[in-house]
Parts: structure tokens; C-alpha cells; sequence
């Protein structure tokens, strides 16, 4: 009985919150969702890769440059699903969605930025990613210095690894990050990002 009180005060709270805040799509403001179904379908993915890494839109289109930056701020709750969302959908149509042997990592931030502000949004887009695919989502990778960057790897000997992170950009750790996990005994990593910003 505790527990069913829980669940409805839960939802009462989400109602109410609703009320107070109600959900408007990113893109165009229309009532209702996070990404209206136009804003959704208007979305152009990127066909090509960069150095290898795979980024599934541009900040050229205004929507994702208003995506990114409230992901990156953690502004819209529940943007993190939209994003893996996303991300799932393009995977679906190229056929590639990653076979049941791979496993979801992402590149993680320092733990003293994470403590400010309370999140790693490449985390949490993996961790959405990784509930829609149904594959486990493991952090094998730990900061341990912020400038330069370096990166440390828990021993992944024999996995083959989906590392996700949030936006590509010119001097992003992505693909140190790759490399890292290889030597620490990854035999594949294939890397992701939602957004790529050049």
C-alpha cells in the first residue's frame, strides 16, 4: 500500500509540474512534446564520417544547435532521451545497430566538473541509448586530468565497445578515448557522437 502511495504521489507530482511547466517542442514551441513530429521528420542526418567517428547531425541546423545547448546545460529535462532517440533511429535505418556483443561506453568529464554541475550528458544520452538497444552501458574510462586531457582505462580485454559522447568538435577526446580502450584490450571501438560541430 506504502509503495502504490509512492507511485501515485509520483505522478502527481509530474501532473503537477506539467501544469507549471509544460512540455514544448525545442524546435518550433508546439505544445505537447519535447520534438513535435515536424520538428522530428525535418531533421537532416549526416551521411559521412569524420576520421571514422560517426555524428548523426550538424549544429548547422538551428534545432540541434538548440538541442546541444540545452543538453549541455541539462535545461530540458528529459532531452537525453530525445537525443538517444535520435541516435537509435539512425542506427535503425543504416542497419547498424550494434550486434548483442557490444557493449555501450561513453567519454566521461572530470569528476570535479561533474560535481558542479551534476551531470555527464554523454552519460546520460548512453545510458537512454542503452535501454532503447537493450545492451549494457559500463564506464570504462575515468579522467584524471582536465588540461591537457588525460584518460584512464579499466581493463576491457576481448570487448567490443560503442563509446558515445555528446558532440564532435575539432579537439575532441573522442577518439584519444578510442585509442585508450584499445590498449587497455578492446579488440573494437566504434565511436558516436549526436551532434558535430564544424
Amino acid at each position: 500500500m506504502r509503495q502504490d502511495f509512492k507511485l501515485n504521489t509520483k505522478t502527481l507530482n509530474e501532473q503537477l509540474l506539467e501544469m507549471l511547466f509544460p512540455t514544448h517542442c525545442v524546435g518550433c514551441r508546439e505544445y505537447g512534446m519535447l520534438l513535435c513530429k515536424n520538428c522530428w521528420d525535418n531533421i537532416d542526418f549526416l551521411d559521412d564520417k569524420y576520421e571514422e567517428i560517426i555524428s548523426i547531425c550538424s549544429t548547422k541546423q538551428p534545432l540541434i544547435r538548440k538541442m546541444l545547448n540545452a543538453l549541455n546545460c541539462d535545461l530540458i529535462k528529459g532531452l537525453n532521451t530525445t537525443a538517444a532517440e535520435l541516435i537509435f533511429k539512425f542506427l535503425l535505418e543504416r542497419q547498424a545497430l550494434p550486434d548483442e556483443s557490444f557493449v555501450i561506453s561513453y567519454v566521461p568529464i572530470h569528476q570535479r566538473k561533474q560535481s558542479i554541475q551534476g551531470f555527464n550528458q554523454s552519460e546520460t544520452i548512453a545510458q537512454e541509448l542503452g535501454r532503447l538497444i537493450g545492451m549494457p552501458v559500463l564506464t570504462l574510462l575515468k579522467k584524471t586530468k582536465e588540461n591537457p586531457s588525460e584518460y584512464i582505462a579499466w581493463n576491457c580485454k576481448g570487448s567490443k565497445i560503442l563509446l558515445i559522447d555528446t558532440c564532435l568538435t575539432k579537439d575532441t577526446q573522442i577518439k584519444d578515448c578510442a585509442h585508450i580502450l584499445k590498449q587497455a584490450g578492446a579488440t573494437q571501438v566504434s565511436c558516436l557522437t549526436f551532434a558535430r560541430d564544424f
